[in-house]
């Protein structure tokens, strides 16, 4: 799932589309990624999107509205 959602961050993602990738009901898939990473799917994409976000305004001249 975690690879799933790293390679895929920057596209309309959801809980949905993850657990259909990895052939299981969103609920179950909800319940071991939390279990996992002490987390939603959710909260950890928004996590790795800010990070991302944070990255790009230290490192280069793009605007936030470019971000």
């Amino acid at each position: 799932m975690k690879m799933y959602i790293h390679d895929n961050y920057q596209k309309a993602i959801n809980l949905e589309t993850v657990a259909k990738y990895v052939n299981l009901h969103p609920s179950y898939c909800s319940t071991i990624f939390k279990q996992s990473e002490g987390k939603s799917v959710t909260e950890y994409i928004n996590m790795l999107r800010i990070n991302q976000a944070k990255e790009l305004l230290d490192t280069t001249a793009l605007r936030i509205g470019e971000i």
